[in-house]
């Protein structure tokens, strides 16, 4: 598996970026793949993120974690996801 989709947002006025699933590509087994995803308040307040998590993040790991950051309205957020592939 080199990709996830298993992104849920409990604020229905902030969404992920239009790649989902996300695919990382072909990685050795060890290897590390870094890739950003951005989360954009779509409403017209500010917002204030709670604790991401992925929900298969075996070979998955949030790397660049905004948790607890406020979003101003209309702004976007980068979160730094790694795959790192333990098995074929």
């Amino acid at each position: 598996v080199t990709s996830f989709s298993d992104w849920t947002l409990a604020e229905t006025t902030l969404t992920i970026d239009s790649v989902n699933p996300r695919n990382f590509g072909i990685a050795a087994v060890g290897t590390p793949k870094f890739e950003l995803i951005s989360i954009t308040n779509n409403d017209s307040v500010a917002h204030t993120l709670g604790t991401l998590t992925l929900a298969n993040g075996i070979d998955f790991a949030i790397t660049s974690n905004p948790s607890g950051m406020t979003i101003a309205a209309g702004d976007s957020v980068l979160v730094g996801v790694t795959f790192t592939p333990t098995a074929l």
